[in-house]
């Protein structure tokens, strides 16, 4: 092999050497820095949905605030009267108020009245057999009241799915007591309100409930994962898509529901355009800098290497010691 041939390998090698030294290590550096940045633009996504939900609760309590506190239901939970039922439990009016149970429950635990409504199907509901048992216990979260302010709302958790559930001290429209009871209000949580809340978070969200017998693989995997003290953990679905998951505790502070926030990857696909970028513009410099080098080479060294040897093969053809080298 020649020497300008044995020069140009070398160069060209180092050079590709240098450039893959460069660009793995700089790739490792930069993959670590976007999963990273990915993971907390993800975790900051799920908490402002989680913030979205707590607003959610907030306004589903404040909305029977003014039913709790009110003298007709603070006269009706002693007299029972028919007129209240008559225009104030029907249909129509659960409609407006969003609610599909509401119960009326005294201080020894005895349900006044209850009533439901399924507005889609249009049909009446009977109080479920879950909320029905803890209602009847007076001991129950749901009937406790330790003072006339406190209020008990949350996720509960039934066989035909979650709903939030809210429990008010029935007082007078002043506020005032003493309590005589409890009102109890559920709505069921369906696909309509998740799509809503979905509109809201302007991200695709899917609720599972942890006591489902077909609850999907990769929830039961994630589970362990989430803890009270850490709610939200994220994971790769896809190149084009994460997922963040929300661990949600039912109205006894019991993991109830995995919320799922499904989450492009724009931080991770914008990384991987830079390291696309990064590599062409490696090649580019490294092209620049083989020519260049080279032409120095030449110009410099090999040129008169070569004038060189072609000198010293002339004199040994010759036999000139004479002849001289240039």
């Amino acid at each position: 092999m020649k020497l300008r041939q044995k020069t140009l390998l070398i160069v060209n090698a180092t050079l590709a050497g240098l450039i893959g030294v460069i660009y793995f290590t700089s790739s490792g550096i930069l993959t670590g820095s976007i999963r990273k940045a990915e993971e907390n633009e993800a975790q900051q996504t799920v908490k402002g949905v989680q913030n979205l939900l707590a607003q959610y609760q907030e306004s589903f309590r404040d909305r029977y605030a003014d039913w709790s506190a009110w003298d007709d239901t603070y006269q009706f939970i002693q007299n029972k009267n028919q007129e209240y039922i008559k225009t104030n439990l029907i249909p129509k009016q659960l409609t407006i108020l969003k609610a599909n149970y509401m119960a009326y429950v005294n201080l020894s635990g005895e349900t006044i009245y209850s009533t439901g409504y399924d507005e889609k199907l249009k049909t009446v509901l009977a109080i479920p057999p879950e909320l029905n048992s803890r209602i009847g216990n007076k001991d129950d979260l749901l009937l406790k009241r330790p003072d006339i302010t406190t209020k008990h709302t949350g996720m509960m958790l039934l066989s035909t799915g979650p709903i939030w559930i809210t429990s008010q001290p029935i007082l007078t429209s002043d506020a005032e007591g003493p309590a005589r009871g409890s009102l109890i209000i559920g709505r069921r949580i369906d696909k309509n309100m998740i799509e809503q809340l979905s509109k809201l978070a302007r991200l695709p969200l899917q609720l599972y409930q942890l006591d489902d017998k077909q609850l999907p693989a990769e929830i039961k995997s994630i589970f362990p994962k989430l803890s009270q003290q850490k709610n939200i953990a994220v994971q790769p679905l896809s190149e084009e898509k994460l997922a963040g998951y929300l661990l949600i505790n039912d109205i006894d502070g019991k993991p109830g529901v995995i919320l799922q926030v499904d989450i492009p990857r724009n931080t991770y696909q914008q990384g991987k355009a830079s390291l696309n970028y990064l590599i062409i513009s490696l090649i580019l410099a490294g092209l620049v800098f083989d020519a260049v080098v080279i032409f120095l080479l030449e110009r410099s060294i090999l040129s008169r290497m070569a004038m060189l040897v072609t000198g010293v093969t002339q004199v040994r053809d010759t036999n000139d010691l004479a002849l001289r080298l240039s």
